[in-house]
């Protein structure tokens, strides 16, 4: 059997527990940026005049504290759904170079302030999990595009074809991958090969 795997959009995903007011800050950034709580969500407001305000969610996500990433691989320890429901921040406050915020669970997180800023001017291209990043080339398509690249399912499994079910997918957005067994847990195998398959509470996937 033939499995078309696509890209999904992190767009909207990204933005879900966004900022509460999109600014461009990049030219915007003066020396030094103020911190505080406001209805729950961090306010930012930088010495050139610009106030943003950012939900907790948003900046939890992003915590890379060892009790929340795994040290290594800086991939989550938790699903998402476990943070507390209703997660606030409680306090927040700024250095010349971090951003430090206690949540309303007792947790607390450091970020770069820099990173924060950057991440809110142009966030595809500052992912969580790696400090340096270099995305390829994403190619258009139209219907001239008679036959996706395909890669074997016994391939993926190796490193060359692997990366090729990967490019593949960060540049055009599928692949085929032929020979897929159809008994259960085939697609479930194929996603834990290439990421990390976590259960939600719906159960295992």
């Amino acid at each position: 059997e033939k499995l078309t795997v696509a890209a999904p959009s992190y767009h909207g995903a990204a933005m879900r527990y966004g900022v509460i007011g999109m600014v461009p800050l990049a030219s915007a950034l003066g020396p030094s940026v103020t911190a505080s709580v406001r209805a729950g969500n961090v306010r930012l407001e930088t010495a050139a005049g610009v106030v943003v305000e950012i939900h907790p969610l948003w900046l939890r996500e992003r915590c890379l504290s060892d009790s929340s990433v795994d040290a290594s691989t800086r991939q989550p320890l938790h699903g998402f759904h476990e943070v507390v429901d209703g997660l606030l921040a409680s306090n927040a406050t700024t250095s010349a170079t971090e951003l430090v915020v206690g949540f309303t669970d007792g947790h607390s997180s450091s970020f770069p302030l820099e990173d924060i800023l950057q991440e809110w001017s142009g966030f595809e291209t500052t992912p969580v999990q790696s400090e340096q990043y270099e995305p390829p080339v994403v190619q258009t398509w139209n219907a001239s595009l008679r036959f996706p690249p395909e890669v074997t399912y016994e391939q993926v499994f190796q490193p060359a074809g692997r990366m090729k079910f990967l490019s593949s997918l960060l540049t055009i957005g599928m692949t085929v991958v032929t020979g897929a067994p159809t008994e259960p847990g085939v697609c479930s195998a194929l996603a834990s090969n290439v990421s990390t398959l976590r259960p939600t509470e719906w159960g295992e996937v």
